[in-house]
Protein backbone atom coordinates (compact mmCIF):
# COMPACT_ATOMS: atom_id res chain seq x y z
CA UNK A 1 0.00 0.00 0.00
CA UNK A 2 1.41 3.63 -0.91
CA UNK A 3 1.87 6.07 1.98
CA UNK A 4 0.09 9.50 0.91
CA UNK A 5 2.28 11.98 0.95
CA UNK A 6 1.22 15.54 2.13
CA UNK A 7 2.83 18.98 -0.03
CA UNK A 8 2.66 22.43 0.43
CA UNK A 9 2.49 24.39 -3.17
CA UNK A 10 3.94 28.09 -2.91
CA UNK A 11 4.34 30.85 -5.65
CA UNK A 12 7.53 32.88 -5.78
CA UNK A 13 9.53 35.42 -7.69
CA UNK A 14 12.71 34.76 -9.25
CA UNK A 15 13.96 37.88 -11.12
CA UNK A 16 10.16 39.86 -12.42
CA UNK A 17 9.49 36.35 -13.12
CA UNK A 18 6.74 34.18 -11.46
CA UNK A 19 7.52 30.40 -10.42
CA UNK A 20 6.04 27.82 -8.03
CA UNK A 21 7.71 25.57 -5.38
CA UNK A 22 6.24 22.13 -4.07
CA UNK A 23 7.15 20.74 -0.70
CA UNK A 24 6.89 17.98 0.94
CA UNK A 25 4.89 18.88 4.40
CA UNK A 26 6.90 16.84 6.97
CA UNK A 27 9.38 14.15 6.40
CA UNK A 28 7.77 10.96 7.77
CA UNK A 29 9.61 9.66 10.40
CA UNK A 30 9.82 5.57 9.68
CA UNK A 31 12.75 6.65 7.24
CA UNK A 32 16.25 6.47 8.23
CA UNK A 33 18.82 9.04 7.47
CA UNK A 34 18.69 10.41 4.36
CA UNK A 35 22.38 12.05 3.63
CA UNK A 36 22.39 12.50 -0.47
CA UNK A 37 20.54 15.14 -1.83
CA UNK A 38 19.89 14.11 -5.51
CA UNK A 39 18.32 16.99 -7.62
CA UNK A 40 17.06 16.82 -11.39
CA UNK A 41 16.96 19.95 -13.89
CA UNK A 42 14.22 19.43 -16.73
CA UNK A 43 14.24 22.45 -19.00
CA UNK A 44 11.10 23.63 -20.54
CA UNK A 45 10.57 26.51 -23.32
CA UNK A 46 8.93 28.68 -20.79
CA UNK A 47 6.25 31.55 -21.80
CA UNK A 48 7.02 34.82 -21.14
CA UNK A 49 6.38 34.89 -17.65
CA UNK A 50 8.49 31.94 -17.19
CA UNK A 51 6.30 29.26 -16.56
CA UNK A 52 5.71 26.15 -19.22
CA UNK A 53 2.36 26.21 -20.96
CA UNK A 54 -0.17 23.37 -20.25
CA UNK A 55 1.19 21.11 -22.72
CA UNK A 56 4.88 21.01 -21.11
CA UNK A 57 2.95 21.24 -17.70
CA UNK A 58 2.39 17.20 -18.23
CA UNK A 59 5.31 16.30 -20.14
CA UNK A 60 7.26 17.80 -16.83
CA UNK A 61 4.78 16.09 -14.71
CA UNK A 62 5.29 12.60 -16.68
CA UNK A 63 9.21 12.98 -15.90
CA UNK A 64 8.68 13.96 -12.55
CA UNK A 65 6.49 10.97 -11.96
CA UNK A 66 8.97 8.59 -13.46
CA UNK A 67 11.82 9.81 -11.49
CA UNK A 68 9.45 9.33 -8.58
CA UNK A 69 8.78 6.03 -9.78
CA UNK A 70 12.33 4.78 -10.21
CA UNK A 71 13.99 6.78 -7.00
CA UNK A 72 11.43 5.99 -4.18
CA UNK A 73 11.65 1.91 -4.77
CA UNK A 74 15.74 2.22 -4.09
CA UNK A 75 15.20 4.51 -0.67
CA UNK A 76 14.69 8.53 -1.79
CA UNK A 77 12.41 10.50 -0.91
CA UNK A 78 10.67 12.60 -3.20
CA UNK A 79 10.78 16.47 -1.38
CA UNK A 80 9.21 18.50 -4.20
CA UNK A 81 10.19 20.63 -7.38
CA UNK A 82 10.56 24.27 -8.06
CA UNK A 83 9.23 25.55 -11.49
CA UNK A 84 11.02 29.12 -12.62
CA UNK A 85 12.26 31.06 -15.57
CA UNK A 86 12.79 27.29 -18.41
CA UNK A 87 14.10 24.84 -15.60
CA UNK A 88 11.57 22.18 -13.39
CA UNK A 89 14.32 20.71 -10.61
CA UNK A 90 13.16 17.88 -8.75
CA UNK A 91 14.68 17.45 -5.49
CA UNK A 92 14.81 14.13 -3.32
CA UNK A 93 17.35 13.25 -0.23
CA UNK A 94 18.42 9.44 -0.50
CA UNK A 95 20.44 7.00 1.58
CA UNK A 96 24.27 7.08 1.39
CA UNK A 97 23.86 3.72 -0.48
CA UNK A 98 21.72 5.00 -3.50
CA UNK A 99 22.91 3.18 -6.55
CA UNK A 100 24.70 5.31 -9.14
Amino acid sequence: MAVEVPYLAFSRQQGNLPGTVMVIAERPKDRPQLVCSVQAKLPYKPQRNGLPEDTEFARLGNLEEALIGSLTPMGALHLGHITSNGVMTVVFQAPANLPS
